[in-house]
């Protein structure tokens, strides 16, 4: 799966949304079901009682109301969603990092 800079930058913008909902899924404060559009037929979705975040490309076909994932995806673990977000800073300080959108170029982890 390869995530564009418009897709990154959407995720990035979504970090904070994305967080809030795989905390109460962790602590189980709610039942979620959640899902936002990063770009083109991409989505990032949760889902309780799973652990997972995704990130899945979707086709939606005229007659479905639900798109249907394609092979093109990945899922983190809870674990591996937390070690990601911990690297995001350190991905951002690399000089061999760039990117042309302007929402990304204004992020701040810190």
């Amino acid at each position: 799966m390869k995530l564009t800079s418009d897709r990154w930058a959407k995720l990035i913008e979504n970090l904070k949304t994305i967080n809030e909902e795989l905390k109460a899924i962790v602590f189980m404060t709610r039942q979620v079901s959640f899902c936002v559009h990063i770009g083109n037929e991409y989505y990032v979705t949760l889902n309780s009682p799973w652990r997972y975040v995704n990130i899945s490309q979707y086709v939606f076909v005229s007659l479905c109301i639900r798109g249907l994932p394609t092979g093109d995806s990945i899922s983190f673990t809870l674990d591996e969603w937390t070690h990601f977000v911990a690297l995001l800073p350190t991905i951002y300080e690399r000089p061999a990092f760039h990117c042309e959108n302007d929402v990304v170029k204004r992020m701040s982890f810190g």
